[in-house]
């Protein structure tokens, strides 16, 4: 199955005109022939399973009642006494990397700690078959479907504070002189979380430097040194909303989360280690998963630029003297005070290249990495997990044992299940998310919206209503019925709602053809 990205667009085109004829009914339908679903039914239309198979479950029971034993500390380092610190969101509740910072003659070591999955799971269990066919965790906000069941995550893997864990801990050291790391080492290891964080928490540590212990004061600088190396193309705004829930359950609406310098500071490290992972992973051979990117063309930010012309965003310009990525980030910040945000998403991931898992070292363009590899979440991503097993083997000297070999036969596979996965469960929260808008809208018959064209499909146009914050797609109707020359991908459009089905999660309407007054 192909799946493609929702959100692409190319530009906006605003007409001058007035209200005119109606071009004959089309049906807008919400992801034909679904009803207003639940989150299960939704992850299982796009093929992501939602219960775990009975031999997943036995073997995750097994290494939950198994833990520790004295066997399992052979060759690994003892960092049960290290300031480890976990900083999360308040709902977390699988803790996937904690983190250490000391600081000495001038250097900063900074280590994250991971759960060391690849000592529980072998890739020939049934865990591992099942992780390379789920590939992720899922994420529809109303249900969280993990990767790995809970009891195995709560009682061997997670790093809750206070809890002994076995751990695989990445170590890079960094020079604020030459703003450069070296040094980059992996080691197995026992270690016992200090505290765990939210990023609410930290947020005030952060802010109020006379409260800070001294392996915080670490933390905090380094991350305030990082920040002025960082090389990532930024969004000035968020790109994706946060459901509000009442006492019921229900989802009553959708909110923009809010950004604290502390979720930052854990992107700044993780990103850190990513990228010194892959540089060890390519230096020393170690097949893995790479995360890679394209560069974005000219042509594109020049596309962007004409866009935020058309838009009236008079901060919007572009510099000859900058290369190209300079002068897309420039724009970025320059559509920041627009209106209607969630318009610009859409021009975004136009002028934003996929990223995709490949098996070579390659660009990672907006995080501006070269190579870049996931490393940091083993325990929800199949990507981490595979790669923390073959520097495993790496470091126990079998990596080009005949077992690691024939395990590579499984990487291509691996790789394009785990590609297919992550573009499905983006369609899958998009699709959870429009019918909950268009069920909370409460949208009446006939009445007009002004919307934009954000991408033309084979067979439907995806629409934004900026007025309700919803995404509905547009049939095109029959084929003798004439398109709407407005009607088409980027233009701004007016849409007639005519009739709504709830239960069905369809809603019927017409385009309205927008033209420009004829003078008497």
């Amino acid at each position: 199955m192909k799946a493609t990205l929702l959100f692409i667009a190319i530009s906006v085109l605003f007409v001058n005109s007035t209200l005119a004829e109606v071009q004959g009914k089309s049906c807008l339908v919400l992801f034909s022939n679904n009803k207003i679903l639940d989150a299960d039914t939704i992850y299982n239309n796009f093929g992501i399973r939602t219960e775990y198979p009975k031999e997943v479950l036995q073997e995750a029971e097994q290494h939950a009642r198994r833990g520790i034993r004295s066997e399992d500390l052979k060759d690994r380092i003892d960092l049960r006494k290290a300031k480890f610190v976990t900083i999360d969101g308040k709902e977390t509740i699988d803790r996937d990397d904690a983190i250490s910072v000391t600081y000495s003659r001038g250097i900063y070591t900074l280590k994250v700690a991971v759960p060391d999955m690849a000592h529980w799971v072998h890739p020939s269990s049934h865990i591992a078959k099942w992780v390379f066919e789920q590939a992720t965790s899922h994420y529809l906000r109303e249900k969280v479907f993990h990767m790995l069941p809970r009891r195995m995550v709560s009682d061997v893997l997670s790093i809750d504070p206070q809890k002994e864990r076995l751990a695989f801990v990445y170590e890079t050291k960094f020079d604020p002189n030459t703003q450069k790391f070296f040094d980059f080492n992996v080691s197995r290891a026992i270690l016992k979380s200090r505290r765990a964080y939210t990023y609410k928490e930290f947020q005030e540590i952060i802010d109020v430097p006379e409260i800070r212990e001294k392996h915080e004061n670490h933390i905090v600088n380094l991350y305030h040194h990082l920040k002025k190396t960082e090389q990532t193309i930024r969004f000035p705004f968020e790109t994706e909303f946060k459901p509000v829930f009442d006492a019921k359950g229900e989802v009553t609406k959708f909110e923009r989360p809010v950004n604290l310098t502390s979720n930052h500071l854990i992107e700044v490290f993780m990103v850190a280690i990513n990228s010194q992972g892959a540089n060890f992973m390519a230096k020393n051979q170690i097949p893995g998963i790479f995360r890679g990117q394209d560069e974005v063309s000219e042509k594109r930010v020049l596309k962007l630029f004409e866009l935020a012309q058309r838009l009236g965003i008079k901060k919007a310009s572009i510099d000859p003297s900058l290369d190209v990525s300079a002068n897309l980030q420039k724009l970025l910040i320059a559509f920041k005070d627009y209106k209607y945000p969630e318009v610009i998403v859409h021009a975004l991931f136009y002028v934003t290249p996929n990223a995709q898992n490949s098996h070579f070292p390659s660009l990672h363009y907006f995080l501006g990495k070269d190579p870049y590899a996931f490393l940091t979440s083993p325990i929800r991503r199949v990507s981490d997990y595979w790669n923390q097993f073959m520097i495993g083997q790496f470091l126990a000297k079998k990596l080009h044992t005949n077992e690691t070999l024939e395990l590579l036969s499984q990487q291509e596979r691996i790789i394009e299940n785990d590609n297919e996965i992550m573009s499905l469960a983006k369609l899958a929260e998009t699709q959870w998310q429009t019918l909950k808008r268009i069920k909370n809208s409460n949208i009446e018959t006939g009445l007009v919206y002004n919307g934009i064209l954000a991408r033309e499909f084979a067979e439907f146009d995806l629409v934004y209503l900026h007025e309700k914050e919803i995404y509905v797609k547009v049939e095109k109707g029959m084929a003798e019925i004439p398109r709407n020359p407005i009607a088409e991908t980027g233009k701004h459009v007016q849409v007639q709602i005519l009739d709504i089905n709830l239960e069905q999660g369809e809603v019927y309407s017409s385009y309205l053809k927008k033209r420009k007054k004829r003078r008497k």
